[in-house]
């Protein structure tokens, strides 16, 4: 009976770095593992979506045996050297089959090395039946185990050049994620020489984690205790696709939850279904909603629900592609002509913070008020929005984490998004009020 393999290799792949790693920690069970290599790819069909795939070495713990005492039967030396004889006379017999650690058929062998085998059983050796590949095996599997075995010899090369700088775990553990995170790197690598200096100082964990958290929290920019019931008129701006409307129904609903009146202006006639499904928020929470093909007319249609005391309106303006000439001009008109208290920009998550930048560029002469990060549980670079409030006076007033319009939106701090470059299972609790 073959001894059980302790190591296995294995390709995990999933659609989100959270599906990943709880792949990897459902799998790995009780085992050791370590990750050899991990990618991110972009989906051959739908290239703005990724595909993570992590190669993983897992490795069984060795098992704890009890010490046991065997008490074997002690056998007499008539009984043991009739057992060898057999044995070696059993094994010359056979025609078919060739000796122990031999390849030579046995009509082949001479007398003389049959004499010196049974002297050395006579002398107390043992014969031991070696483990041979099947004679049966075919060529295809013979080149399949040899390759598998070369693969197996590359990958623990790999192994074996881990922590080549001479790093603590802690500090390798801190880059991988920053890295993986898309942090820059020329704050990746202050980050990695600070935490150094402070490991030499005989700092704990906690500490250590604790100093890297308000590092990294310094980065952000936000509207902490930004209180949406203090503004009468709200805009969302932004790119197509982003979620503007949806966005617009969860603020209208937290705003409902404190017994506010609101009402939906819509400016956006172009994109199909756009109009149906504000309209379906705004009977689902029972408030009135209105559309606005013009500046002109959105003015007028503020100045209708002013004159019915509605305390907040809520106005989803179009979406555009903003790389197109005139598409801003068409946005600014609007805002301009209302004014609004409260303007976001709202953009994915997922966008790249060039892009951002861009954007909030083309907004410069807009009085936008803050960021609207919309599907943050759908990526993987935190680092990015490290770079977007670093390098812009605009702070991150609220983010959307899911798809329920009663309860994924809030108003992040500092630490909590400082924390989520750490962490993925790190919860958004910043409220949208002050009292």
């Amino acid at each position: 009976m073959m001894e059980q393999s302790l190591e296995r290799i294995q390709i995990i792949r999933a659609s989100n770095k959270v599906e990943l790693y709880e792949k990897l920690f459902e799998q790995s069970g009780e085992d050791y593992y370590y990750v050899i290599e991990e990618n991110i790819k972009r989906h051959r069909i739908l290239p703005w979506r990724k595909e993570y795939e992590m190669i993983v070495k897992f490795v069984a713990p060795e098992p704890k045996l009890e010490p046991a005492i065997l008490v074997p039967r002690v056998k007499s030396e008539a009984e043991r050297k009739k057992e060898k004889l057999a044995f070696i006379m059993k094994a010359l017999e056979r025609r078919d089959e060739s000796l122990p650690h031999t390849n030579i058929p046995q009509e082949t062998l001479p007398s003389q090395k049959k004499k010196q085998f049974l002297e050395m059983l006579e002398e107390g050796h043992t014969a031991i039946q070696a483990e041979t590949v099947s004679s049966q095996s075919s060529p295809k599997e013979h080149a399949e185990i040899v390759a598998l075995k070369q693969t197996i010899e590359e990958l623990n090369k790999k192994l074996s050049i881990v922590n080549e700088k001479g790093n603590s775990f802690l500090i390798d553990k801190l880059e991988y994620t920053l890295k993986e995170n898309d942090v820059e790197e020329r704050v990746v690598n202050s980050l990695i020489s600070e935490i150094k200096q402070l490991e030499k100082s005989d700092r704990t964990e906690a500490d250590l984690h604790g100093h890297v958290i308000e590092k990294l929290a310094a980065y952000f920019q936000t509207a902490e205790l930004a209180d949406i019931s203090a503004y009468g008129t709200i805009a969302l701006v932004g790119p197509t696709g982003v979620g503007k409307t949806t966005t617009l129904a969860k603020l209208a609903w937290q705003l409902r939850k404190k017994q506010r009146t609101v009402a939906f202006v819509t400016t956006d006639l172009f994109r199909s279904g756009a109009v149906s499904q504000l309209q379906d928020y705004a009977d689902a929470m029972g408030f009135e909603m209105k559309t606005a093909d013009s500046p002109e007319a959105l003015r007028k249609v503020c100045a209708y629900f002013k004159e019915k005391n509605v305390q907040h309106i809520l106005i989803d303006t179009v979406g555009r592609s903003y790389m197109e000439r005139g598409a801003m001009g068409t946005v600014l008109d609007y805002i301009q002509a209302i004014e609004p208290d409260f303007t976001c920009l709202t953009v994915s998550a997922s966008m790249k913070s060039r892009d951002v930048m861009d954007l909030l560029a083309k907004f410069k002469h807009t009085n936008v008020n803050g960021l609207i990060v919309t599907k943050f549980d759908e990526t993987a670079s935190i680092g990015e929005w490290m770079t977007v409030s670093s390098r812009s006076a605009i702070p991150i007033a609220f983010v959307t984490d899911g798809q329920d319009v009663t309860k994924h939106i809030c108003a992040p701090t500092k630490q909590q998004l400082a924390e989520r470059v750490l962490s993925r299972n790190v919860e958004f609790q910043g409220q949208l009020f002050l009292t």
